[in-house]
């Protein structure tokens, strides 16, 4: 539970990017805040009805925050980010949660050509 006596009453902006890194699914969180950035998390569930939470890495670069989730053909998350005033966003994509991205397939027609 997060809670402030400042007068800063305006979120952190947020931009979530994925991709697959090793064995797992890497999350990437861009942040902004004129606060700081007192901490990041991401909630998942593998599809078995049970949510986690795990605590985002902050890297080199202050605004950028990752985790390595387990892959899941059925993983889904959220993202919570809270500033230094204690103002949270949570980006859960719209109300969609953020999914395990699907491997894209690109089928070319064959094409035969008789010679004389």
């Amino acid at each position: 539970l997060y809670y402030s006596t400042s007068e800063d009453f305006t979120p952190p902006a947020v931009a979530v990017s994925s991709s697959v890194y090793g064995g797992g699914l890497r999350v990437g969180v861009i942040t902004t805040d004129t606060s700081g950035i007192h901490a990041a998390s991401v909630a998942y569930s593998s599809g078995d009805g049970h949510w986690r939470s795990i605590k985002m890495t902050e890297e080199e670069s202050p605004e950028t925050w990752h985790a390595l989730l387990p892959i899941s053909p059925d993983l889904e998350y959220i993202v919570q980010v809270v500033d230094g005033a204690g103002n949270v966003t949570i980006d859960d994509n719209h109300g969609l949660y953020y999914r395990m991205p699907r491997p894209c397939k690109v089928h070319l027609p064959l094409v035969l050509r008789r010679w004389p």
